[in-house]
């Protein structure tokens, strides 16, 4: 099991990109601040699986994770 809740600076939740909510698969994810002006490039463009836009500059990932045996 793993989590990392994406939070503005303002501690609101952006994302919960997790096992609970995205799977157990690899994902590639782009974080876009407020003033960002351009295009991702395009080996990520093939794998994005998702883009997370923050009203703030900063952000916060608050990686979780949970391991039995």
């Amino acid at each position: 099991f793993y989590l990392f809740p994406v939070y503005s600076l303002w501690t609101s939740i952006l994302d919960d990109p997790g096992s609970r909510t995205s799977g157990s698969a690899a994902g590639t994810y782009a974080i876009i601040g407020p003033n960002w002006n351009g295009s991702l490039p395009e080996t990520m463009k093939r794998t994005l699986t998702k883009t997370i836009y923050s009203p703030t500059r900063f952000v916060v990932i608050l990686g979780r994770t949970y391991c039995t045996g």
